[in-house]
């Protein structure tokens, strides 16, 4: 008998609860800073929302560069991962965040923290669009998500003479749709590469699509002083090292598990926004996020 095969064995398990809390509470709070930080960002420093999405783009990228050269593995995208690629650089990092960040600079950071969790909205349209046959209870799930959408909106309360609060809220329903499109992509063509070198080369294939556009736009491509640090955070810490440690707890726990661990991040965010950015908790609030909270774990289960 191979006893310290054993005892190594052992000790993993014993850490293993301890690895998966310590990647929960990076994941929360690194994600639910974010979006304070960007609508912080945003309205002290004067930073147009595409250069600060093109500098976080552009700070993962060189951090997740910098990791693969010093791990000295570095893999090239095959015909198979080019779906999952696109998806996510195109969709998720440069579409997903570019309406968000468009969007928080008139909706509230705790509104955004929510209403860009709201995927599974889209996800189960879209899949049955491709031909999937989705199970009732995902349909359902989309169904309480959409409610709890509603009630956060409450669309009959608009004030349509100040049209920037609907425009915004307009372009987070956009953004979960650039990301439920992304879902979609990575499923049915699922990459053969690993998640950490599709992350690099998805890193940089959004960070030159949104140069690209910047140079277009003409915007002055040179950071704020005051927004360099914000887009640091954002680029260098939270978008790396936050998706490493999301990607491994998916691997890690069950989808159940995973769902209802990943609600921690929202909820940390509307916190987090109440006491930096004196936001306020209503009802409609509370019971828009239960409800697309509900949803979200209930499409877990099938």
């Amino acid at each position: 008998m191979d006893l310290r095969g054993l005892k190594d064995r052992e000790g993993n398990r014993s850490r293993e609860p301890i690895l998966i809390a310590a990647l929960l509470c990076s994941a929360i709070v690194l994600f639910g800073l974010s979006w304070p930080v960007v609508k912080i960002a945003l309205s002290s420093t004067g930073i147009p929302p595409l250069l600060l999405v093109c500098s976080r783009s552009g700070f993962a990228f060189l951090t997740l560069l910098v990791v693969a050269l010093l791990r000295r593995r570095f893999s090239v995208p095959t015909r198979d991962d080019i779906p999952a690629l696109f998806g996510i650089g195109i969709l998720q990092l440069t579409g997903f965040f570019l309406l968000c960040h468009i969007a928080i600079k008139s909706v509230p950071a705790s509104h955004t923290a929510i209403l860009s969790n709201a995927a599974i909205i889209w996800v189960v349209p879209l899949s049955a669009l491709m031909g999937r046959s989705e199970h009732q209870g995902k349909w359902f799930a989309a169904l309480l998500s959409l409610n709890g959408i509603i009630v956060i909106l409450q669309p009959w309360a608009i004030d349509f003479s100040r049209p920037q609060s609907a425009f915004g809220y307009g372009m987070l329903l956009a953004a979960a749709l650039a990301w439920a499109g992304t879902i979609v992509i990575s499923r049915n063509f699922p990459a053969r590469m690993g998640a950490s070198d599709l992350l690099l080369w998805s890193f940089g294939l959004s960070f030159a699509l949104l140069l690209a556009f910047s140079v277009v736009s003409e915007i002055p491509l040179e950071l704020p002083t005051g927004s360099i640090g914000y887009a640091f955070f954002n680029g260098a810490l939270v978008a790396p090292v936050g998706t490493y440690c999301l990607i491994t707890l998916a691997k890690r726990l069950s989808p159940t598990a995973a769902a209802i661990s990943f609600l921690a991040i929202p909820i940390f965010g509307v916190l987090i926004s109440c006491i930096l950015l004196g936001e306020t908790i209503d009802a409609s609030l509370i019971i828009g996020s239960l409800l697309i909270f509900g949803g979200i774990v209930v499409a877990s289960r099938f």
